[in-house]
């Protein structure tokens, strides 16, 4: 029986040492590819985008990052630290790039928005765009985020804390067309697509929690928003329906996340969300990224009821201020 246990603790040690190696090895390549690919995709450079996917790739090179190590890096853009887990695919392009990937939203809030805006943050995540907006803001302004994902608020508080900033506001919940406690599913490679409806992955996939949902209206009597995004993963639908008081009063520029299976997982279509901002009054344009002159720039166009393309939209009244900056940009497709 001793030599059997003998052999056993052998065979374990074996095992340790063998997993210390790969980590090894896998830490080494790691550090490889963050050596030869960084400089070259964080500059942006002639075809950084193959540079990438050859060399970094996306969640479904989650395997090859797992265990690797937290970097802190100021965005190029926002100017903000970020302290970035590379295990994770989304917190990993933000390293590699040193911004958001969403390009084209950035340009466009760049322009749009004004120092003494009021911006929502509907879906604010780990704070991404509420990082961009509060960057444009001045002591006047301020985003208001909505978020009801606890791991996604250490993100977002620890992102707060530690740039010291004063202008953006956290409510702890998310938005609906009433008070509820609801189950957000969230699928461990991405928080980003925790969502209130149908998680189209697998059980062992996801975690659940159960979190507290409000009305918008209710929260923002007090608030006048020139601008509301929205990415809540096929909840906007409900998420608008919560705001039509504040939306019919101040006729802000709304801006959402479209993804037609997201919006079917809740119980919508795109066609109903078009039927929904119409009946406010809002016709919405599909954000483009384009290329002019060699420099990235922001355009917009038509956004069809039947689409099945994933994008984000922008949706605009007649009154709401800054339309005409989107009609400038928008091309004739």
């Amino acid at each position: 029986m001793a030599a059997v246990v003998e052999q056993l603790q052998e065979a374990s040690r074996g095992f340790d040492e063998m997993t210390m190696l790969k980590r090894f090895l896998r830490r080494f390549l790691q550090d490889l590819v963050i050596l030869l690919a960084r400089p070259y995709v964080s500059r942006e450079l002639p075809g950084w985008g193959k540079v990438y996917g050859v060399l970094v790739g996306d969640y479904r090179r989650d395997w090859f990052w797992r265990d690797a190590p937290i970097r802190t890096i100021r965005g190029k853009l926002n100017g903000y630290k970020m302290r970035l887990d590379l295990s994770a695919w989304s917190s990993r392009s933000t390293y590699f790039l040193g911004r958001w990937r969403n390009l084209e939203m950035q340009l466009f809030v760049k322009e749009v928005i004004r120092p003494d805006d009021t911006v929502l943050d509907v879906g604010a995540n780990h704070g991404m765009f509420a990082l961009t907006a509060s960057s444009l803001l001045g002591e006047m302004g301020k985003v208001i985020c909505f978020e009801p994902n606890p791991r996604c608020l250490e993100i977002l508080d620890r992102e707060i804390a530690e740039n010291q900033i004063r202008n953006i506001l956290v409510h702890r919940v998310g938005l609906g067309e009433q008070d509820a406690e609801l189950f957000l599913s969230v699928p461990f490679v991405n928080s980003g697509e925790g969502t209130f409806g149908v998680s189209h992955y697998g059980e062992e996939a996801i975690y659940q929690v159960k979190v507290k949902v409000v009305r918008g209206d209710d929260l923002l009597i007090d608030q006048r928003p020139r601008i509301i995004k929205i990415d809540v993963e096929g909840f906007e639908c409900n998420v608008l329906a919560g705001l039509a008081k504040t939306i019919n009063m101040h006729h802000p520029i709304v801006v959402t996340e479209i993804v037609p299976d997201h919006l079917a997982a809740c119980g919508f279509s795109v066609a109903d969300l078009v039927s929904l901002m119409r009946r406010f009054g809002y016709e919405g344009r599909v954000l483009r990224l384009t290329k002019q002159s060699g420099r990235y720039t922001w355009t917009t166009e038509h956004l069809r009821p039947d689409s099945r393309t994933n994008c984000d939209a922008i949706w605009i009244h007649p009154a709401s201020e800054g339309g005409a900056i989107v009609t400038a940009n928008s091309s004739m497709r």
